[in-house]
């Protein structure tokens, strides 16, 4: 009905929906003025103007140059000869609206100039805001994103991509009304946990962008594990918590859009593989190299398919699944304590091996004792590791290969699926 009413009008719908928005309200708005374009043609004509005169055609003379006045011809059925008005031109967007005065030779009443400004600033602000939470919408994270792209380093624009969890659950459970309610809130929670220089955008349905415009990645990374944490200890009255996974990445010099929401984007789907409620950093540039675990797709993702339906096995293998991302990331930067993160890694393996050899023996597993070898085996490669860590002879290569493919796809995809018919009945 809106690109209709606008077609109707003569407005050219070529232009973005938010823009179309603004021009649909200003044209039904009771004043005499035009809509026109960057180069001074008429684009649109209000329904004030047309009730005087019925059906309108009205050109700008002169030479058009932004704001200022003019005197614009308008032709009509009731004069067809046409009668000249004068007019005052606001910008609007990179669109212009042209308030026409009353009468020949007569210019705009100050009063209808104020009533038109006021109306175009507070459209502006409408049509800029996401109407449910009041963040930004994505217009307006284009126009910031220009803005900050020319005005500083790339490098010290970070973007925060925020996704509720499970949010389908709160919808189905509560329903969508109580859904809204519960995003209203998480707004006002990030918003309260960030700083004046940074600004929240609604980006679609539950996931919201923070655009963090100094400080760096760092910077970005510590507000987003504040917002994470705040969200979770917030109480969403009857739906009792929610958590929020996060991606961050800083843009790259001379980085496309695309290719930095790409990196964010994998980052965030990280959080959400890693098992939710935690922050995930693209820190490929910083090392001077790719980053080989998401440049190669070898990052430790969690998925529900691999869950076995036992709870502690599961919350276990989510736990091994984020220490060895540690420990992939500390043997990417170099890390002087990656020997202790291997010591912890292997630590938590051993505790894992122990706790799920209980449960199965509980569970009366037919196949326990090849099962168990199969722990031992993978701890004696393990203890291997420690001891050429030690000595210095240990590659990432290495490290990668026995996390992805003997403990992730050799025995938690593979040796521990013999089980699952145990617990998933």
């Amino acid at each position: 009905m809106l690109h209709r009413t606008l077609a109707e009008r003569g407005l050219r719908l070529d232009d973005t929906t938010e823009w179309a928005e603004i021009a649909a309200a200003l044209l039904g708005f009771p004043l005499t003025l035009l809509l026109l374009d960057a180069d001074g043609a008429t684009i649109g004509v209000s329904s004030e103007l047309t009730r005087r005169y019925g059906d309108v055609q009205a050109t700008v003379l002169g030479e058009f140059a932004g704001e200022g006045e003019y005197v614009t011809s308008i032709a009509a059925p009731a004069f067809p000869t046409g009668i000249e008005r004068r007019g005052l031109a606001l910008r609007v967007r990179d669109h212009y609206a042209l308030l026409l005065a009353e009468g020949a030779g007569a210019v705009p009443l100050d009063a209808e100039v104020e009533r038109l400004r006021g109306l175009v600033s507070h459209l502006q602000r409408l049509a800029a805001t996401d109407h449910l939470t009041g963040a930004w919408n994505r217009g307006q994270f284009d126009r910031l994103l220009a803005m900050h792209s020319g005005a500083e380093s790339p490098r010290s624009t970070s973007l925060i991509l925020l996704d509720v969890d499970h949010f389908k659950r709160v919808n189905d459970r509560f329903g969508h009304a109580v859904g809204d309610r519960v995003l209203q809130q998480a707004v006002r929670v990030i918003e309260a946990n960030t700083r004046l220089s940074d600004y929240l955008f609604r980006w679609g349905g539950e996931e919201f962008a923070l655009l963090v415009s100094r400080g760096g990645l760092e910077s970005a990374r510590r507000i987003a594990e504040k917002i994470r944490t705040a969200v979770a200890a917030h109480d969403f009255g009857e739906v009792g918590s929610i958590t929020f996974s996060a991606g961050v990445a800083e843009r790259l010099a001379d980085e496309s859009f695309e290719a930095w929401f790409e990196r964010l984007d994998r980052a965030l789907y990280g959080a959400k593989r890693a098992g939710r409620n935690c922050v995930v950093v693209d820190e490929a540039h910083e090392h001077g190299t790719p980053d080989l675990v998401l440049a190669l797709g070898l990052r430790l993702q969690w998925e529900e398919a691999f869950e076995c339906g036992e709870p502690t096995i599961d919350a276990q293998h989510k736990e091994l699944f984020q220490q060895g991302n540690l420990l992939i990331d500390a043997a990417l930067r170099g890390s002087p304590g990656l020997g202790e993160v291997l010591d912890e890694m292997i630590e938590r393996i051993d505790r894992h091996f122990r706790d799920e050899e209980a449960i199965l023996v509980r569970a009366d597993y037919g196949d326990f004792a090849r099962h168990q070898r199969a722990h031992r085996a993978l701890l004696r490669h393990a203890r291997d590791l420690q001891a050429r860590m030690s000595a210095g002879t240990v590659s990432l290569a290495d490290l990668i290969e026995f996390l992805v493919q003997d403990v992730v796809a050799g025995h938690f995809l593979k040796t521990d699926r013999e089980f699952m018919p145990l617990f998933l009945q």
